[in-house]
């Protein structure tokens, strides 16, 4: 039965994406940069026609 509507938490290695969080620490930068780095990236994407 899934606990607060999330039927599986998903572990680090089970994951296709990097969270701010997890930016954060990589790239040693603050949480409003490592938000930054992602929204960047995330526009070259949909730039390139790249899916969500």
């Amino acid at each position: 039965m899934a606990e607060n509507g999330v039927i599986k938490k998903l572990t680090p290695a089970e994951r296709s994406f990097y969270t701010a969080a997890d930016v954060r620490v990589i790239m040693d930068v603050s949480r409003d940069t490592a938000y930054r780095m992602i929204r960047s990236l995330r526009s070259e994407l949909i730039a390139e026609g790249k899916p969500d």
